[in-house]
């Protein structure tokens, strides 16, 4: 397959690579690809995601011309920003993007920078005038809970209840542009102190509260401890110093954040086993996933 990927690369772009290594798999194939001593970045997405792809090259474009930080995508040789990889009868959109040279952002330390270019984001993603995918409870919590239904899960009906009881509290929230992955694995911090944002390809019109939520969250995916409802707030403070310069939080979506923080697991849960199967988790992980969830309901109160 990635002999397959460098052989179209080398049709698409003016460019003789000389390599290729898968980094991931998820939602498609990350890859590093070699030119001499250069390094690049490429994606070929799964086939269910086009309309997810296609929509990313869009945002970054725009956040480009108006100035804010985010990786380049290399123009194929037909001055578009991807293009179609045939794959066994399916076509999947592959990008390439330039190779970003910086260092993974301590949120602990730059907490507020983050909070002020996240704001940055927000404001200027205002003034988007394209329609963007939008992400409901559909996305966030019925399709992790009908994937317990149809796993048997002898609770589910708590995660059901739950979920219904989150999204009663967070749909009085603003809505808007969302990043919807944005956590400090997609962003770089460049030489200029900026902070490179990238992976678009969770962005829809949702909640911007969301993506604070999964920046300022201190807990453990797997373990909840009190300590960490404490450590998330403080956090939470220092991040909004710096984004309230440019876009301001109402009292009335703080709460929401911390809600946002418990249906990110369901969101997450979904989204992984959509892409890896079923197989990939047990009913004791469910169980712990669970054990958390009854912990948030209790500290969020």
């Amino acid at each position: 397959m990635l002999d397959k990927i460098l052989k179209t690369l080398n049709c698409q772009y003016n460019y003789s690579f000389d390599d290729i290594t898968l980094h991931r798999d998820m939602i498609g194939y990350v890859c590093i690809v070699y030119k001499s001593d250069r390094k690049y970045i490429f994606k070929l997405f799964r086939e269910q995601y086009t309309k997810q792809a296609l929509q990313s090259t869009e945002i970054m474009e725009y956040l480009s011309n108006c100035g804010y930080p985010t990786a380049q995508i290399i123009k194929t040789m037909d001055d578009k920003p991807y293009f179609i990889f045939h794959d066994e009868g399916k076509e999947r959109v592959g990008i390439l993007y330039e190779f970003i040279e910086g260092n993974e952002p301590d949120k602990n330390i730059d907490t507020k920078l983050i909070g002020r270019q996240t704001g940055l984001l927000h404001n200027i993603m205002n003034k988007y005038n394209k329609e963007l995918i939008n992400h409901n409870k559909p996305f966030f919590i019925n399709r992790y809970v009908d994937i317990l239904t149809n796993m048997n899960y002898p609770d589910v009906h708590e995660f059901k209840e739950y979920g219904d009881l989150l999204w009663n509290r967070i749909s009085t929230c603003s809505t808007g542009f969302c990043h919807g992955d944005f956590h400090t694995g997609n962003m770089l911090r460049n030489k200029k102190g900026q902070y490179v944002l990238f992976d678009f390809d969770a962005s829809a019109y949702a909640f911007p509260i969301y993506d604070i939520a999964v920046i300022c969250d201190m807990t453990n995916y797997f373990s909840l401890e009190d300590y960490m409802y404490d450590d998330t707030s403080r956090m939470l403070d220092r991040f909004l110093k710096g984004y309230n310069e440019f876009n301001i939080i109402h009292d009335n979506d703080i709460q929401g954040i911390y809600d946002s923080i418990a249906i990110r697991h369901y969101e997450v849960q979904a989204t992984i086993l959509e892409n890896l199967g079923v197989s990939c988790i047990d009913k004791n992980f469910i169980d712990e996933q669970l054990n958390w969830l009854r912990k948030w309901v209790r500290l969020s109160k």
